[in-house]
C-alpha cells in the first residue's frame, strides 16, 4: 500500500465536486427548465470514493495496540468532521429564531417545528442523520457526512487485515444495504433521494470501500497509467453525472465504480505543491468541506428573503439570477468556512493533537 502521498489533483476535484453540489441545489426543482444538472447528486458518491482512497493510510494498521490506535483514529475523525456541521446547524436555526423574535414570541429558543426539535439538533450535530432521519431537514447535505462518519467507524475496524477480501466483503455488504434500502424506502427516496438508513449507509460503504481497494492496490494499478488519463477521467466523470436521466436512482449501483476509475486516473496526474496550480489546488481542497457544509444554510437564508424570482421556464433572466445567487451563496459559504477554520475547527484540532501527544507521552512513561 502506498504511503501518505498528497494528491493535489484530488484536492482540486474535491472543490469541483463541492461546487457541483452547490449548483445542483440552486437549480434543482426550479422551474427554469435547466434540468441538465439533476444528475449531479451523485457527486456525493465521488466524495465517498475519494475519501476512501485518501483515508486508508490513516487507518490503524497493526493488531498490536489496535484499540488505542482505533480510539485515536475515531477521535481525530470526530474533531475533523463535527465542528463545521455543528456551526452549519446553528446557523440554519437563526432564521427560525429570528422569525419567532419578530412575531413577538417570548419563547424564541423553544423548538416546536417537527424538523427542528432539540433531539434533531443534538443528533444532527453528532452526525447521526442517517439514523435519525428527521434531523436531515436541518441542513440536508449533512446526511452524507453522517454516512461517512458511520462508515469510518466501520471500515477502520478492518485496517489491520492485509488482504483484499475484507474490503470486497465491505463492498458486498454495501450493495446489500443499498439494495435493501432502495427496495423498502421508495417513498423517501422519491422525495429526497437515497439519503437515510440502509441506502445511505450502502452508498457510503460502497464508495469508500472502492476507494480503499484502489489505494491498497495502487502500486499495481499504476500500470494502467496512460497518456490520456485526464481525458478518460473527465469523460467518465461526465458520464457518471448524466446517467440519472436514463436509469434514475438505479445509477447508484454503478456510479461509485465509475468514480473509482476516475479517482485512479486523476491520481496519476501530478501537480507540484510549489507551483501556482498546486497552491490553488491545496486551497480549493481546504475550503471544499466548508463550501459543501455551509452552502445549503445560505441557500435557505437566500430563499427566506427571495424564494422565487417569478421567471417562466426558459427565461434568460434565470441565468443572471443563478449567477448572482451562486456568487452570494458561495461567497458567504467560503467566508464562514475561513472564519470557522480559523477560530473554531483549527483550535479544536490543535487541542486534540495536544491531548493525543499528552496521552502518548503518559503511556511511554507508564
Amino acid at each position: 500500500m502506498e504511503t501518505n502521498e498528497r494528491f493535489l489533483i484530488l484536492d482540486l476535484f474535491r472543490g469541483v465536486a463541492a461546487f457541483g453540489v452547490l449548483i445542483f441545489h440552486i437549480i434543482y426543482k426550479s422551474n427554469s427548465g435547466y434540468n441538465f444538472v439533476d444528475g449531479l447528486y451523485v457527486l456525493v458518491d465521488f466524495f465517498f470514493v475519494l475519501s476512501g482512497f485518501v483515508l486508508l493510510t490513516t487507518f490503524p494498521q497493526n493488531k498490536k495496540g489496535f484499540l488505542k490506535d482505533y480510539r485515536k483514529f475515531v477521535f481525530l475523525r470526530a474533531i475533523r468532521l463535527m465542528p463545521i456541521p455543528m456551526i452549519a446547524i446553528f446557523l440554519s436555526l437563526l432564521p427560525y429564531w429570528f422569525g419567532r423574535l419578530v412575531t413577538g414570541r417570548s419563547d424564541i429558543f423553544v423548538f416546536e417545528n417537527s424538523n427542528k426539535s432539540l433531539d434533531d439538533v443534538i443528533s444532527g450535530m453528532l452526525l447521526l442523520q442517517i439514523v435519525f432521519s428527521t434531523s436531515i431537514f436541518l441542513v440536508i447535505p449533512l446526511w452524507s457526512l453522517s454516512a461517512e462518519w458511520i462508515t469510518n467507524l466501520i471500515t477502520a475496524l478492518f485496517g489491520p487485515l492485509k488482504s483484499n477480501l475484507p474490503i470486497l466483503f465491505l463492498i458486498c455488504f454495501g450493495y446489500l444495504a443499498l439494495f435493501y434500502g432502495m427496495a423498502n424506502d421508495k417513498e423517501w427516496i422519491e422525495m429526497i433521494g437515497a439519503t437515510r438508513g440502509w441506502e445511505a449507509l450502502g452508498r457510503a460503504i460502497i464508495g469508500f470501500s472502492i476507494g480503499m481497494l484502489i489505494r491498497k492496490n495502487y502500486k499495481y494499478l499504476k500500470n494502467f497509467k496512460g497518456r490520456f488519463s485526464l481525458t478518460l477521467a473527465l469523460v467518465l466523470f461526465a458520464i457518471a453525472n448524466t446517467t440519472w436521466f436514463y436509469v434514475g436512482f438505479s445509477n447508484l449501483y454503478f456510479t461509485s465504480i465509475v468514480f473509482g476509475v476516475v479517482v485512479l486516473h486523476l491520481s496519476f496526474i501530478k501537480i507540484s505543491k510549489t507551483s501556482k496550480l498546486g497552491r490553488i489546488s491545496k486551497s480549493v481542497g481546504h475550503y471544499s468541506f466548508g463550501l459543501y457544509a455551509f452552502h445549503m444554510v445560505f441557500l435557505m437564508w437566500f430563499n427566506y428573503w427571495d424564494s422565487s424570482p417569478g421567471f417562466g421556464e426558459g427565461d434568460v433572466n434565470w441565468i443572471r439570477y443563478f449567477v448572482i445567487k451562486t456568487m452570494i451563496v458561495g461567497g458567504l459559504s467560503l467566508i464562514v468556512t475561513h472564519l470557522s477554520i480559523k477560530y473554531v475547527e483549527g483550535p479544536i484540532r490543535k487541542f486534540g493533537a495536544f491531548l493525543i501527544d499528552q496521552d502518548d507521552n503518559a503511556r511511554k512513561l507508564g
